[in-house]
């Protein structure tokens, strides 16, 4: 009969973490989206600008409130039942329904904003390519933090160090094998193979550099240095012409003419996170303060440290190509395609576009714009996440009432 009522309280609370997580991203996109709307017929930069609140206020969201809902909604589950629960699985079922609510949103923004080249099929691959070639070690952090049972013992060790095998494989191109056998990555059409591998030779890139095919709706190319790969989306294929395609390919060959010592930095930053799931899981207040503090460190730091080579990657690719109006054209039909601000708020990983186009010898035909305004943005987020905690915190009671009342009968 227990576990009757635990199977009924998680699948209730699910249910209405999906339900608010989607009601909540939904009002943030239509709250913050009055701007885009309006800019319909301005300048790419201009909608660029006015997309940025909405679109990255749901990729906040998806951060912050799975993981708040799913403390809220494990709670109300130990409580409605009478049980601690031990294990993850309760707590990951209501986060990841929270999570599913915010992304169907994301989804169905993307599509608006890119069109048809967004379907179900490459919005899921694109995540699995931010999943598992992107930021894996991101990935693996959150699984191990709540894999590590409730005290440090021989069960704790085993899973960390399967942590640490895990970010060592993905380092060295694991996730990209694994896209190759679900076919998000596919070898890259033989024209394209060909001029790569020809550049990469003009180039003096050590070692056979294997092409990829990435389907995934975003206009973007990616280089992994370890594995000795570069990977073109599908869409970035359609809209560039020969040349643009070059240059952007020189961009990401240039990624695999660094030095040991930045690669070392590269594989070393993965590593970096793993230090924060003991402190956080057993070192109590202050070490999950200083495990979070240790994630913000590594995470800023190296954000800053992929700004200089960013800069250098376009460096190399200026001397490489010697065609700076293709280059140009390249970033702007890039930034223009995925409505990226030509100014971002903040430092970013990137230089600002408008910054590379002066910094190789192009002056922009339009002006520097300003930076989207991320205020409103943090406080929609802030808003809505509160009124789903709060929601949730209702539902309990009701349960809780619901079942006292069944309990009598």
């Amino acid at each position: 009969m227990m576990v009757l009522q635990s199977a009924y309280v998680v699948a209730v609370l699910s249910v209405a973490a999906f339900a608010y997580s989607f009601a909540a991203a939904t009002v943030v996109v239509e709250w913050l989206g009055g701007s885009w709307r309006r800019a319909e017929r301005s300048h790419w930069t201009e909608r660029a600008r006015a997309a940025y609140a909405p679109g990255f206020g749901v990729l906040w969201l998806a951060a912050v409130l799975p993981p708040a809902t799913a403390l809220v909604g494990d709670l109300g589950i130990s409580a409605l039942t009478g049980q601690m629960h031990s294990q993850a699985l309760p707590f990951w079922t209501v986060g990841c329904a929270a999570i599913a609510g915010v992304l169907l949103v994301r989804y169905r923004w993307l599509r608006g904003l890119w069109g048809a080249r967004v379907t179900a099929w490459t919005w899921f691959a694109g995540c699995l390519v931010a999943l598992m070639a992107l930021a894996p070690h991101l990935a693996i952090l959150v699984v191990l933090l709540f894999l590590m049972p409730q005290t440090a013992d021989w069960r704790a060790a085993a899973i960390l160090g399967a942590g640490i095998l895990a970010v060592a494989a993905f380092a060295c191109g694991a996730g990209v094998q694994i896209l190759r056998w679900l076919v998000v990555v596919r070898r890259a059409p033989g024209p394209l193979e060909q001029m790569v591998t020809e550049l990469a030779r003009e180039m003096n890139v050590p070692g056979r550099v294997k092409v990829f095919l990435l389907e995934w709706p975003q206009v973007n190319a990616v280089a992994w240095g370890l594995y000795r790969a570069v990977g073109f989306s599908r869409p970035l294929l359609e809209i560039m012409n020969a040349d643009e395609l070059r240059a952007i390919a020189a961009h990401e060959l240039a990624h695999l003419t660094e030095s040991k010592q930045v690669r070392g930095v590269r594989i070393a930053q993965m590593f970096a996170y793993l230090p924060a799931v003991p402190l956080i899981r057993y070192g109590g207040t202050a070490g999950t303060l200083a495990g979070e503090l240790l994630i913000l460190a590594v995470f800023v730091s190296y954000k800053r440290f992929t700004h200089s080579l960013e800069k250098r990657a376009d460096h190399v690719e200026r001397e490489a190509i010697a065609n700076p109006a293709a280059y140009a054209r390249s970033l702007i039909k890039l930034h223009e395609a995925n409505l990226l601000p030509a100014v971002m708020p903040g430092h970013q990983s990137h230089p600002h576009l408008y910054d590379r186009l002066l910094a190789g010898g192009v002056q922009p035909d339009f002006p520097r714009p300003l930076p989207p305004a991320r205020g409103k943005m943090l406080l929609a987020v802030m808003v809505m996440m509160l009124m789903v905690l709060m929601l949730m915190c209702f539902t309990i009671i009701a349960m809780g009432v619901v079942i006292r009342i069944a309990h009598q009968f």
